[in-house]
């Protein structure tokens, strides 16, 4: 897991000091009912949303919404 966590470091240009919690952001309550963190899985699909709609932005510029 800590080689995904280093390739998700490099690809969104961001180091992270806690690679403990990156981890656990990444953890739904139904894989692990004790080691989770719900608002953190949130926060992470969060910033997994706005990695996608940036590169797609980026792919298709010229693309209009929804249709």
């Amino acid at each position: 897991m800590k080689n995904y966590l280093n390739k998700i470091e490099k690809e969104i240009k961001i180091k992270f000091f806690n690679k403990d919690l990156l981890y656990k952001s990444f953890i739904h309550k139904s894989f692990d009912k004790k080691a989770n963190n719900e608002k953190l899985e949130f926060l992470g699909d969060r910033v997994i949303g706005l990695i996608v709609s940036k590169k797609l932005l980026s792919m298709y510029p010229n693309e209009s919404e929804g249709i």
